[in-house]
């Protein structure tokens, strides 16, 4: 039932959130910057999420949490935005310097940790 709830709150916030919004003075939201709020936000989510369930943390699950998991996605982005494969038209400079992108990443993780613990404390509390 948590998975069915992120996804929706993945999904239904961005859509929202760059109905009709102009990232830059040029340039408008698109399914590009309305994907990559929505994956950036995922990822965030499932990597936060195993975290919070993880018993011990030790430096190799802090390296591969940081660099294997978040650092490769991030790479992933920038380099495939400047070799022209994924076909993104440099327009990743623009997402990542807009504040809506990152209000919705934001609110996104926000949301559902709030819900998510806010749910496990009513249980636990009655």
């Amino acid at each position: 039932m948590e998975a069915l709830f992120h996804s929706i709150i993945i999904f239904v916030f961005p859509i929202y959130a760059f109905d009709q919004t102009a990232l830059s003075d040029s340039y408008n939201s698109d399914l590009w910057a309305l994907s990559l709020a929505s994956f950036t936000a995922m990822m965030f989510i499932v990597t936060f999420k195993l975290m919070v369930y993880e018993r011990y943390f030790a430096w190799p699950n802090i390296f591969c949490i940081l660099v294997l998991s978040l650092g490769i996605y991030f790479l992933y982005v920038f380099v495939s935005n400047e070799t022209g494969f994924s076909n993104t038209h440099a327009s990743m400079g623009v997402i990542f310097s807009s504040s809506v992108f990152y209000f919705t990443v934001v609110f996104c993780i926000g949301f559902a940790f709030f819900v998510d613990y806010g749910k496990s404390a009513w249980i636990t509390v009655f």
